[in-house]
């Protein structure tokens, strides 16, 4: 601020600072508990409860899952806590998020002051790390926890204690994901802007930058082992985003909106860091260090693009998540944006975070009793109530999507989910949009669930009718049924109950009789 006077005293900032932690813990909690599991995280429950390190390397040497040991690891500890699975695992993250939340205050407090500082922190309610990754059993949140202490460490990385710590926080990152690499490019860049404006190499922190990759080496083995089962056909090649809508997933916006902040964010910064340049201070290391946290938030900016690069490289895909500790740029950017503003800029910029934060939350705690009550119903009294009602014992339930497969196991009861069938496609290496990742993953998934995974053939050859559960909430199983018709089986509808609906299906030859 460009004022002496605070808008408000210090001590009422970190009052502040308290009370949007404390929300932030209570909110997660909820929401944690209103929302059933998905798919990945379900992965993630089926390593975790392995327990030790050799069980858990065990599951993803198979490899049933692709993240390195130590997330299962935490999140097995997690699971031990007195609450329900859906709140226990996802236990971390909602740490992670809190610990985010104070790295950023305290990295942009110490430059900008606490009500920057606190805006800054408080940016971070308005993106999808809120909203979606703190209350996610995966380990993203914890990733971006990492590298926002990475964050704080760098700015006091003259000290050999807190160098130490930088690296650890780095190698924790990339103990976590295998993507976390990408993050090193920002602080890669802080680095070498600094170095070339002050004159002098800090080798310290090249070799904590270099410490933080040795986890990748560490679990190369299993990476290449997932790579071998899923690379032919991955998914993720797929279903690939361009380095634009990465910034719509993480902001939690449009992709159109987000990258108009994007861009706005870019220039106000590349205007920032010319300013900088021409009006260099005479504390040469002072000025450095200015010039490393522009080029820092530029580079977490960057960070889609960067990862586009390499995934296109390794021929992957860029995944929003991937790349969503680009979300740190958000409030780097902003602090260093207000450090010189006037009051009445810092007023305004907090009552359009407060808006938008509070609208959203709004609608967040009007919808919560829905959610509450859906977390059980969902997957579990829908597809129950409709399987049961059909009358049908002794025909399994065929379920074609595997999004909604593996939910409707995990919380179905245990007289339908060993009735549960998921079918995989015939492979077809020639078709351009052909991936098997879910079609691979599932059938090691059944070792750790009730499940049953057929192909085609196993379901048809010799069966004369079955169940057939659809949801509205994956289409990735229409295939089956279309493949169905054209072999003239029939298909009639049962029942519907919510996104749910059950038919019964039945061979052209066939003398089942449906129900009434």
């Amino acid at each position: 601020m460009n004022e002496d006077s605070p808008i408000v005293p210090k001590h009422v900032a970190y009052g502040l600072l308290g009370l949007v932690v404390l929300y932030a813990v209570v909110r997660s909690v909820f929401a944690a508990a209103a929302r059933p599991f998905w798919y990945d995280e379900l992965m993630t429950l089926a390593v975790s409860t392995q327990g030790t390190w050799r069980g858990i390397v065990t599951a993803l040497r198979a490899p049933l899952d692709g993240q390195p040991p130590p997330s299962y690891l935490i999140e097995s500890f997690a699971l031990k806590l007195p609450a329900s699975q859906e709140i226990a695992l996802r236990v971390p993250s909602v740490i992670a998020f809190v610990v985010t939340l104070v790295c950023v205050f305290l990295y942009m407090k110490r430059t900008s002051g606490e009500i920057v500082g606190l805006l800054c922190a408080s940016s971070l309610l308005a993106t999808a790390l809120f909203h979606t990754y703190a209350i996610e059993a995966r380990p993203y949140s914890m990733v971006v926890a990492c590298l926002a202490f990475a964050l704080f460490c760098y700015d006091r990385v003259s000290s050999p204690l807190w160098t130490a710590l930088f690296a650890v926080a780095l190698a924790s990152a990339q103990a976590l994901h295998y993507l976390a690499f990408l993050a090193m490019f920002p602080f890669g860049l802080a680095e070498m802007v600094y170095t070339l404006r002050a004159n002098r190499i800090r080798w310290s922190v090249w070799a904590a930058l270099g410490f933080g990759m040795l986890p990748l080496a560490i679990f190369w083995p299993l990476l290449s082992e997932f790579n071998a089962y899923y690379g032919a056909h991955n998914w993720s090649r797929l279903y690939s985003i361009l380095p634009q809508q990465a910034y719509g997933e993480v902001l939690d916006l449009g992709w159109h909106k987000a990258e108009i902040v994007s861009i706005i964010a870019f220039i106000l910064l590349f205007r920032q860091l010319y300013q900088r340049l021409k009006n260099g201070h005479a504390d040469k290391d002072g000025d450095a260090r200015d010039l490393s946290q522009v080029a820092m938030a530029i580079g977490f900016l960057l960070l889609p693009f960067v990862a586009w690069c390499v995934v296109t490289y390794m021929q992957s895909g860029l995944i929003g998540r991937y790349v969503l500790s680009t979300v740190l740029g958000l409030p780097v950017a902003l602090g260093i944006i207000l450090h010189r503003a006037n009051k009445k800029w810092i007023i305004a910029v907090g009552l359009v975070l407060a808006f938008v934060v509070g609208r959203r939350e709004i609608r967040f705690w009007k919808s919560l009793p829905a959610g509450l009550a859906e977390v059980h119903s969902l997957y579990a009294s829908g597809p129950d109530r409709l399987v049961a009602e059909s009358r049908l014992d002794d025909l399994v339930v065929v379920v074609p999507s595997v999004l909604v497969a593996l939910p409707v196991a995990h919380y179905a009861s245990p007289s339908i989910a060993k009735r549960l069938v998921f079918v995989t496609q015939d492979p077809e290496p020639e078709n351009p949009s052909y991936t098997d990742t879910s079609d691979k993953e599932a059938r090691l998934y059944q070792a750790y669930s009730p499940l049953r995974v057929w192909t085609y053939a196993d379901l048809t050859n010799g069966r004369r009718a079955f169940l057939l559960l659809l949801s509205d909430r994956s289409v990735l199983g229409a295939w089956l049924p279309t493949r169905l018709l054209k072999s003239n089986w029939s298909i009639r509808t049962i029942d519907t109950a919510g996104d749910f609906h059950l038919y019964f299906v039945e061979h052209p030859n066939g003398d089942s009789a449906p129900p009434k």
